[in-house]
């Protein structure tokens, strides 16, 4: 299970538009925080990736793979929610000053 990314330039909406960008403004505190949890969760899909791969290499039944990719799974579905609220506390009625650039 890969992670899904989307990739895109931020500039180019504003170059169809015409408007000019506006870059928006976190405390440093906050950006620190933001950081942290994206730090956290990049962490935390590296080690179920690997631990992903190690349980497909090792030699076990298709059965306790099967068993053992599920309880990886379950147990990354939880990390990562914990990783989830943490983000939507940090982000949840806040509204950032905004500048034109």
């Amino acid at each position: 299970m890969l992670p899904k990314f989307a990739i895109f330039t931020l500039t180019d909406r504003y170059e169809r538009t015409g408007a000019k960008p506006e870059a928006r403004l976190y405390e440093a505190e906050r950006l620190t925080d933001m950081q942290s949890v994206l730090a956290a969760l990049a962490d935390l899909e590296t080690e179920h990736e690997i631990e992903r791969e190690q349980t497909a290499q090792r030699p076990r039944s298709d059965a306790m793979k099967q068993q053992r990719l599920t309880d990886l799974d379950d147990r990354h579905r939880a990390r990562r929610e914990t990783c989830q609220e943490q983000w939507e506390r940090l982000n949840s009625g806040y509204q950032p000053a905004l500048r034109s650039g």
